[in-house]
């Protein structure tokens, strides 16, 4: 082969690999597109934070002079219901519902908006039934409050056909950006991704009057979307838009330790999963812990903090009004210390169907049947989602 030939040939492949970086680059650079402008949020958003602790503040001095305000017990109310799912903080959503009560004693007659924080509160505390029945007294209302708190406990209750009959029936009333996010947790659920997407998007890009907590919520809900489907370059631009916003957001701390635990960065998703256990003391983030120390292959770190996870639900069992059997079941399955962990897990999933058959139920207590050979049980689960319009996942992606 003459050296002529060689080079020749040499030239040709450093230039097909010259094209393939560039097309690579632009194509990492495209394929994001307008997602960095959609998502980023403006200082006016991100700095009424600090301004509902001021109303807070301003709030709680006017009911000292006047106990018996009905309007401003209600403002208080929501103003404590945001700050208190922003922190995780019980008390402020106990304070919330207080005021909310107070305020519909005082003023029982059409006062929708302590209804409002008493459904939103329903759903917070996983009384998706409650929630429901109260939304509907504000759709009666023509209240557009009622189709977001419905759809979201319809979806909750694993009720897919009424949630898409609500979120529909909203989006043709108005379009707005709350009918827009409502239609994308629909179609997520759905199986439908592509058009979930066209829809948190468009949700993001007109958001009128939206609040500093929905602003960030919406984002997260986006950002998990993404994650869930490894698509790690998207769900890193949602989350640098939430974490310039405000660095302290706990699902936003919560979701860059998911995205860390996908790259491979162990060390990197502990860090963010003991932030967010620091912060709110709720299990869900040491049993994430744990998984990112058993995936950085710390073994023995991994029982030693599932276990405690495990504890601390079967601490807030008794105590917590917020207690989530199905996380807890999720654990009892990681963990798996010998049969009675398992069977533990299918009774209390078994408890929660009674409540909700949502595929955050029934898929783990599918997973749990087949792991002890309860087959046709695991089967009739996967009847009943497809039935109802969710996608066949598969019985070994128990839960995300």
């Amino acid at each position: 082969m003459s050296s002529r030939f060689v080079r020749a040939a040499i030239v040709v492949a450093l230039a097909g690999a010259f094209c393939v970086l560039v097309y690579l680059q632009l194509e990492g650079r495209t394929s994001l597109g307008d997602l960095p402008a959609i998502v980023r949020l403006d200082e006016v958003s991100c700095g009424s934070r600090n301004d509902l602790e001021v109303m807070m503040s301003d709030l709680e001095n006017q009911l000292v002079r006047d106990p018996e305000a009905p309007l401003s017990l209600v403002e208080l109310a929501h103003v404590s219901l945001s700050l208190g799912i922003s922190r995780a903080d019980g008390s402020l959503i106990e304070k919330a519902e207080r005021a909310a009560n107070r305020s519909l004693r005082l003023a029982p007659h059409a006062n929708y908006g302590a209804i409002e924080v008493l459904a939103r509160v329903a759903s917070y505390r996983h009384e998706f039934s409650r929630s429901i029945d109260l939304s509907q007294e504000l759709i009666r209302a023509n209240l557009s409050t009622g189709y977001e708190i419905g759809v979201s406990a319809f979806l909750a209750r694993g009720m897919l056909r009424e949630a898409r009959a609500y979120a529909t029936k909203f989006a043709a009333g108005q379009s707005s950006s709350s009918a827009s996010f409502l239609m994308g947790l629909v179609e997520e659920s759905s199986g439908n991704q592509d058009l979930a997407e066209r829809y948190f998007k468009a949700s993001l890009r007109d958001p009128v009057n939206a609040t500093y907590q929905d602003s960030l919520w919406a984002r997260s809900i986006l950002a998990r979307f993404y994650l869930r489907r490894a698509r790690l370059s998207e769900a890193r631009v949602v989350l640098r838009a939430i974490r310039d916003c405000d660095r302290d957001y706990l699902h936003g701390i919560a979701l860059d330790g998911e995205l860390a635990l996908a790259n491979g960065d162990a060390k990197a998703a502990a860090a963010s999963f003991t932030k967010a256990f620091e912060r709110s003391r709720d299990p869900r983030y040491l049993r994430q812990l744990a998984s990112a120390h058993r995936s950085g292959g710390d073994i023995e770190a991994w029982r030693s903090i599932i276990s405690s996870a495990i504890t601390l639900y079967d601490t807030a069992a008794v105590i917590d009004p917020r207690y989530h059997r199905a996380i807890h079941a999720q654990a009892l399955l990681e963990r798996a210390d010998g049969p009675l962990d398992v069977e533990h897990a299918i009774g209390l999933l078994e408890q929660e169907r009674e409540r909700r058959q949502s595929p955050d139920i029934m898929r783990p207590l599918a997973y749990a049947y087949i792991s002890v050979g309860r087959h046709e049980e695991a089967l009739a689960i996967k009847d009943i989602l497809m039935k109802e319009g969710y996608p066949d996942v598969g019985a070994e992606e128990g839960w995300h």
